[in-house]
């Protein structure tokens, strides 16, 4: 029980960050996307989309900065362990967020109409690619994680041998795909939501440039599509020994019904759950976004209230995904070398009991918090945004 205490902290601060990256990821390009098609930065759309890019980038770098204070908490022998292999890769995250922070993203939120077009869009630019830089070095410390090349451990901690193997570790193309595979998926549902939440309020705004919109829901219910077959590839190279999402509905990758075992177990079939009833709501957003693009104030109040849970269920599918990844490792910290054990905090199990209750408190806050704060900035914020002194706050 202390060890399971210990790993539900991590894996859920984990699941959590890689959600709002890909989020934040997948906004920060629509944001391109929009300035290449000419999408005026003064119209609704962009504005409205610039704000929830804010949110979820600022969640997800909140989220950054609490799990690496819950790791050093927690486990406060994995500096010395594996800080030869983490502390560059921490490092340069940590540069690239600050420099693409304190210039360029403070350019694209508070400088619209105080530089030139050209350079807004420049701005645009490299931000996008830093936060891409930001979550493929997510993607590489977390792979390596799961398959430890490029180093050795030797006397108690890691040594590097091979950089190069470090970043192409096995993992890594694996990581990436799910990484993107997120990013779409979060993109999709938020995109679905906002449109219903546009037809049930203010019908009169236009959110998104409807082709576009449209064409996300079309991408996004694809990849919903593939999750299944790509997340059963993806265990099969996992979770040894190969045996798949089937194998861990049916309980086979534990027989001895250890904590770890159970929990993937019981992630495995929410999973599914979650899995069709997103793939639903998709297939009924998609054909109501076809019957009423002109009026979307004329579809049924329920229709819109199921269109809406898409901001839900794909958000869950994401996380349940990363939850299963991070119980790949079983009860390792570095999979097959180093085990947590070895790392944990040798304190009472009632502190750490108290550290899951608030790790679970806080990510539940941040969730929610994004959630409000990005429904008033359709609701509120596009139609003040004229207004002098009015800014993301």
């Amino acid at each position: 029980m202390h060890l399971l205490f210990a790993q539900i902290q991590l894996g859920l601060l984990g699941s959590f960050l890689h959600v709002f990256a890909g989020l934040a990821l997948a906004l920060a390009w629509l944001a391109v996307i929009y300035e290449r098609f000419r999408i005026t930065r003064d119209s609704d759309s962009f504005r409205f989309w610039l704000r929830v890019f804010a949110l979820s980038a600022y969640a997800a770098l909140i989220l950054g900065g609490l799990t690496m204070v819950q790791t050093g908490l927690v486990l406060p022998q994995a500096p010395a362990r594996v800080g030869n292999v983490l502390g560059p890769l921490l490092l340069s995250i940590a540069l690239v967020a600050y420099v693409v922070k304190s210039t360029t993203f403070g350019v694209v939120l508070y400088s619209r109409h105080r530089v030139t077009p050209w350079l807004y869009r420049m701005s645009l630019f490299v931000t996008a690619l830093g936060i891409t830089a930001v979550v493929f070095g997510l993607a590489v410390m977390d792979s390596w994680l799961r398959a430890p090349a490029g180093a050795s451990f030797l006397d108690g901690q890691f040594r590097i041998h091979d950089w190069f193997e470090v970043i192409d570790n096995p993992q890594a193309p694996l990581q990436v795909m799910f990484t993107g595979l997120t990013a779409v998926l979060m993109l999709s549902s938020v995109q679905v939501g906002a449109w219903s939440l546009q037809a049930r309020n203010i019908a009169t705004i236009e959110i998104g440039h409807g082709r576009l919109t449209r064409l996300l829901a079309w991408i996004g219910l694809a990849c919903s599509i593939l999750a299944l077959p790509l997340l059963q590839m993806g265990l099969d190279e996992i979770y040894q020994p190969v045996l798949g999402i089937q194998g861990l509905l049916q309980g086979k990758w534990d027989p001895q019904g250890s904590d770890l075992g159970q929990a993937a177990t019981f992630c495995a079939r929410v999973f599914l759950v979650v899995w069709v009833m997103h793939v639903l709501v998709m297939l009924i957003a998609i054909s109501r976004m076809h019957m009423n693009a002109a009026n979307p104030e004329q579809v049924p109040g329920w229709v819109l209230r199921v269109m809406s849970a898409s901001a839900m269920t794909g958000p869950l599918v994401c996380l349940l995904i990363w939850w299963l990844f991070f119980l790949g490792k079983d009860s390792d910290f570095v999979a097959g070398v180093l085990p947590v054990a070895d790392l944990v905090t040798h304190v009472s199990t009632n502190y750490l009991f108290v550290g899951v209750l608030s790790s679970v408190l806080v990510t539940g806050l941040v969730f929610l918090g994004w959630y409000r704060l990005a429904y008033q900035a359709l609701a509120v914020g596009v139609t003040t945004v004229h207004r002098p002194g009015v800014m993301l706050s």
